[in-house]
């Protein structure tokens, strides 16, 4: 933990598991997008969503039972949230390295100034946000996948797990490193904001003290 030196370092977890569950795992190793290789996910996944879509439909329409109602009105609302999620990747995803960038001049500025940010505490937060997040998430996508495969079938579980489970998890691992970074760099802003109130202080001190010397001198 001694050697966090900056918010980058700090978030390293969620970086890697932007890298591991988002499309970041598209610039692994060269560090800039492949867009093809992109492309070629979202439409995957939207292919599944229509096959998994249809086939609810179709069996809506020949069984109205109860929990087969409500099975697929889960369905429809989880398809939903996982076409959201590419959709909020893809903007977030910009805004969290803007983020970053913005915080490491942040840094530089504040280093040269004398100010010293301690990111020991926000990398020890991270990681236990990390490990709740990966236990939570973990332990409700088996259960569900496990539930899927007894009552519906291998198939359906199959389709699920790459096309609700996998999108479900991006957007909430988009919404961790999101929410996380917003708040470092708002603690970053106030020690910014604290630091040139106290310049303006002192500067509006030395003109008054300069002031009262001119009227003794007077």
């Amino acid at each position: 933990m001694s050697g966090v030196k900056n918010l980058k370092q700090a978030v390293m977890p969620i970086i890697w598991l932007n890298c591991i569950f988002c499309m970041g795992i598209f610039e692994i190793p060269i560090n800039r997008p492949r867009y093809f290789l992109s492309i070629s996910y979202v439409i995957s996944i939207m292919t599944g969503y229509f096959i998994i879509f249809y086939k609810g439909i179709h069996s809506f329409l020949q069984a109205f039972a109860f929990e087969f109602v409500i099975f697929h009105y889960v369905l429809g609302v989880h398809v939903l949230v996982a076409v959201l999620a590419i959709i909020l990747f893809w903007w977030k995803s910009e805004n969290m390295n803007n983020i970053i960038k913005s915080n490491g001049i942040a840094d530089r500025t504040l280093n040269t100034l004398g100010i010293k940010i301690e990111y020991e505490k926000t990398s020890r937060n991270i990681l236990n946000f990390v490990a709740i997040w990966s236990v939570c998430t973990i332990t409700v996508n088996i259960l569900y996948i496990i539930w899927l495969y007894h009552n519906v079938g291998c198939w359906i579980a199959f389709y699920s797990c790459i096309c609700i489970c996998f999108p479900v998890t991006i957007n909430s691992v988009v919404e961790l490193t999101f929410a996380s970074l917003i708040r470092q760099a708002y603690k970053t802003g106030e020690i910014i904001q604290s630091f040139e109130a106290s310049i303006i202080d002192d500067d509006m001190r030395e003109e008054v003290n300069l002031f009262m010397l001119l009227l003794i001198i007077i």
